[in-house]
């Protein structure tokens, strides 16, 4: 369907979005969900509003999901349709929404919707700050009593225009609805001529493995080598590679240092003003559904992260949230390492998330803390509530 906007680009965001409609008018009768993901795109498209425009753009992986007609995607826009409508029923998160549509802009505005969205659903009463010429926090919950200022942002502030994020989601989703496996690396961050041939070849070579019914290693020269394998034979993929999905210049410095350098910056102007803060840090390259690492005592050095907190008393802790693809259904965790909490847990249409917490030891508020982690704990059953 992406294709169908190459030649002659639409001017307006109603003629995008009808270019949307009518795709998958013609295609969502194929799928046992078509008729229900229809409704749901198009009532997403009456959430968002007149004006916002739906075109294609790396990096905007909404806008991806917008154009797919299979039946993961008809599932994953039901949902989100659902979680537009609770999103839309919290103060300010309009011009929030609004912002996703621009790629400089959508993950920090993901990010905090996602955010407010697992305080809405743990009974937290939300608003979004308006911003204004002075730094201030993203959100403001209240509930019995506890009220928390939260700053939202982001570990790995992604390459231009998000496009290292975008290379590997389309690896992985193109892979997941054909039916197979893919791992492997980048040996550079792709551009943005190469987001469609990449998933024109992992499809391909999709249907190869399929087709033959074991691994087919797939190169596009200085940019990438993987293995695709069909969905049950991941034991045939070399072993080293078997977990693993690598991005030659994703990473420069150390968790920790980057942990504490964001800390450092968002809990001074944003923060200084509230009188009980949560600093909440979204890490979207760190995908465990990418590169998979066991929760090991060394990933992070925690009493530099606490040292870090301690110099805010204010600010009760951080939470370090880490999205990422899982097509099993995870065990849920919630273990305490080294003092730092870990909660890790699978959510609907494939999604899941780990949330590592740091309290801050210098607070004397650590029921506000306790909140927190509740309702990152409850989100799995919240969420799964809000879409039966």
């Amino acid at each position: 369907m992406i294709e169908k906007l190459k030649t002659n680009q639409p001017i307006s965001a109603s003629d995008v979005w009808e270019t949307i409609l009518r795709s998958h008018r013609e295609t969502y009768s194929r799928y046992p969900n078509g008729s229900e993901g229809l409704e749901a795109l198009q009532r997403i498209r009456d959430l968002l509003g007149p004006d916002w425009d739906p075109r294609y753009e790396p990096g905007i992986w909404l806008k991806y999901r917008l154009w797919r007609s299979n039946e993961p995607g008809y599932s994953w826009l039901c949902d989100f349709a659902k979680k537009l409508e609770i999103l839309l029923g919290i103060p300010g998160a309009n011009r929030v929404i609004q912002r996703l549509s621009n790629g400089r802009h959508y993950q920090g505005a993901w990010s905090e919707l996602d955010f407010a969205l697992k305080l809405s659903l743990s009974g937290f009463d939300c608003k979004f700050v308006q911003t204004t010429s002075s730094p201030t926090p993203d959100l403001v919950a209240n509930r019995k009593g506890t009220t928390l200022e939260v700053e939202v942002t982001s570990m790995s502030p992604l390459p231009t225009r998000g496009l290292a994020f975008s290379g590997m989601h389309t690896v992985e989703w193109t892979s997941f609805t054909h039916s197979a496996v893919a791992r492997g690396l980048f040996s550079r961050v792709p551009k943005p001529r190469e987001l469609e041939l990449i998933e024109e070849k992992v499809k391909l070579a999709c249907e190869e493995a399929n087709n033959k019914n074991g691994v087919v290693k797939l190169n596009i020269r200085g940019l990438m080598t993987y293995y695709i394998a069909p969905k049950d034979l991941l034991d045939q993929i070399p072993e080293r590679w078997r977990q693993s999905i690598l991005m030659k210049g994703v990473r420069r410095i150390s968790a920790t240092e980057r942990l504490v350098r964001i800390i450092d910056k968002k809990s001074g102007p944003q923060l200084e003003k509230a009188k009980t803060a949560l600093i909440a840090i979204y890490d979207e390259l760190n995908l465990r559904g990418f590169q998979r690492e066991e929760t090991g005592t060394n990933t992070y050095d925690n009493s530099r992260i606490e040292l870090s907190l301690g110099g805010f008393p204010n600010v009760v802790g951080a939470v370090l949230v880490q999205p990422f693809i899982s097509v099993i259904e995870l065990e849920p965790k919630n273990i305490v390492i080294e003092g730092r909490r870990l909660i890790e847990h699978s959510l609907p249409d494939f999604e899941a998330e780990r949330c590592t917490i740091w309290n801050n030891p210098m607070s004397d508020n650590t029921s506000a803390l306790t909140s927190a982690i509740d309702c990152l704990v409850s989100f799995p059953s919240a969420i799964r509530s809000l879409f039966s």
